[in-house]
């Protein structure tokens, strides 16, 4: 049953145990901001339907735990920690409203809290009710500004022995859902150590041993997932056997390949599309930000109110997925809020050519760089060629001219499709050195060249380069969220992260708001 926070003061009041000069500090400060509007921000009805109504023992107030959730993200604590701060720390006394000689919750309550969140998919409810208000109050402009960044996985990186091993014995601890499963598992796996955890005890040193390693555990992973299947498609269906055996059939194939003119399998080089990386968090992948800078787990793409900067959105992508998917769902996201934005900001990750029609079509003005087009080792890229479309001609930076070359459409009609130079031009060319390793060079034109070409022009132009001195701002967002936690996944499962995305961005935004003195308006626009 919903548990409620009672209105009677008396003489545990915390505010007559301290000093008033305290008082009045924590008042401009986050705990305060938190004290004075949670119950606009986070009270009524808004958890309401997470509960039974009337039946059980009343819950703690969820007011105190949806506090306590941004407190935690607020100063960076564990459940077991924030358990502790509730008992001895005044701030967060203060902050949860809480009398000197009120008990506190149990750190496990924290955990079933957020599990009714994630059930009652209200994971997002209390930072989409600030939007809605801030949006209500009018301070949010129809200009948005918008990036990502990366969050490690909270989930044990493996390499491709403890993936396969991992996901057998997953498969086999969920078993017993499945009358008969156990038995079969036990008959076609030929190793009999996947009830240990940590490495077989093998000579790692020698290559034979992890060759036969290797080939019995992809042979037991290979059995155990037609046995499991064989048993379902039977008619012994459970959804979470089905998935564990997914897992398995996708680990144990992803690294491997047969050996060349020989028995058995190997490692393949290099790393598979879209690889699971963990088998405690399999929805973590290999990710990159920059060309060197890689991680292992997601990312969070959050966008903000230009003029207000404030957060309206926050989404979670896979770590190998592109900066540039996240923004249809954010904007369906944000439309389903009453938020409408007229222009859009982004680096040149949200300026990729396949997304700019469908955000045309929403009647938003992107200001976003496209990529200029480069060519390996820093050599000469297709900007250095003076191109003329329309004779068709296309000069090398030396002057030499390339010859056009013409493609055929899947409908019979022939457009450009690049130019090509000769070689014994670039034989003797003084530049070849700074243009291509390739005996001549070649130039490929897009169908949208045109386009292209004219978007790069634009980007170049005064008025442009204003625009876009602003969009830093956003970056200031994410190093807000960076200090509170957001490059760290806390939880297992995006979206758990979609969780503590949406609460520590709620942090951030209660913070900006109370600096700028619009919370009050905020707070008010929420009835």
């Amino acid at each position: 049953m919903l548990g409620r926070v009672g209105q009677q003061r008396g003489f545990s009041d915390i505010l007559l145990w301290m000093q008033p000069g305290v008082v009045s500090e924590l008042e401009r400060s986050f705990y305060g901001a938190l004290r004075k509007f949670g119950e606009e921000l986070l009270g009524g009805d808004l958890f309401a339907a997470m509960y039974a109504s009337g039946v059980g023992r009343p819950s703690v107030p969820p007011i105190i735990l949806a506090k306590v959730v941004l407190l935690e993200m607020h100063d960076g604590v564990s459940d077991r920690e924030a358990e502790q701060h509730a008992k001895f720390d005044l701030r967060w006394r203060y902050a949860l409203d809480l009398d000197v000689d009120d008990k506190v919750f149990d750190a496990s309550t924290l955990c079933r809290f957020r599990a009714r969140l994630l059930v009652h998919e209200q994971e997002r409810s209390a930072f989409e009710r600030f939007v809605t208000a801030a949006q209500a109050a009018g301070l949010l402009s129809r200009r948005q500004i918008m990036d990502s960044t990366a969050v490690h996985g909270a989930g044990a990186v493996q390499d491709t022995y403890q993936l396969i091993r991992g996901a057998i014995r997953k498969l086999r601890k969920k078993a017993g859902r499945v009358a008969g499963l156990a038995s079969r598992l036990d008959a076609v796996l030929q190793r009999a150590d996947y009830g240990k955890t940590g490495k077989p005890d093998i000579d790692w040193q020698d290559v034979k041993a992890r060759q036969d390693l290797l080939n019995e555990i992809v042979r037991d992973g290979r059995a155990a997932v037609v046995a499991t299947r064989d048993l379902l498609a039977a008619g012994k269906e459970d959804a979470s056997v089905a998935e564990a055996a997914d897992l398995l059939a996708r680990v144990v194939e992803q690294d491997i390949e047969p050996i060349e003119g020989g028995d058995g399998v190997c490692i393949r080089q290099g790393v598979a599309k879209d690889r699971v990386v963990s088998i405690t968090d399999p929805e973590m992948r290999h990710g990159h930000k920059t060309s060197s800078g890689r991680f292992d787990g997601a990312k969070v793409n959050a966008t903000m109110d230009e003029d207000a900067q404030l957060i309206t959105d926050v989404g979670v992508l896979k770590g190998n997925e592109a900066d540039g998917d996240a923004v249809m769902p954010a904007l369906e996201r944000e439309e389903k809020l009453g938020v409408q934005p007229q222009g859009l900001m982004g680096d040149h990750a949200y300026g990729i050519m396949g997304l700019r029609p469908q955000i045309a079509a929403k009647g938003i003005e992107l200001t976003a760089p496209l990529a200029a087009p480069s060519a390996p080792a820093g050599r000469f890229g297709k900007d250095d060629f003076t191109i003329d479309l329309d004779a068709p001609q296309c000069n090398c930076p030396n002057g030499a001219l390339g010859k056009p070359q013409y493609a055929r459409m899947p409908d019979g009609t022939r457009i450009l499709g690049g130019f090509q130079f000769r070689a014994q031009d670039c034989g003797a060319c003084p530049l070849k050195d700074r243009c291509t390793p390739a005996a001549a060079r070649s130039v490929g034109i897009q169908p949208d060249e045109r386009e292209r070409r004219e978007l790069r022009q634009q980007q170049k132009t005064q008025a442009f380069l204003d625009r876009y001195h602003r969009r830093p701002l956003v970056e200031r967002c994410i190093a807000e969220l960076a200090m509170h936690g957001i490059h760290q996944a806390r939880y297992v499962g995006n979206r758990k992260l979609a969780l503590q995305a949406a609460f520590t961005a709620l942090v951030v935004n209660i913070k900006r708001a109370a600096k700028a003195g619009t919370l009050p308006k905020v707070a008010a626009a929420t009835g």
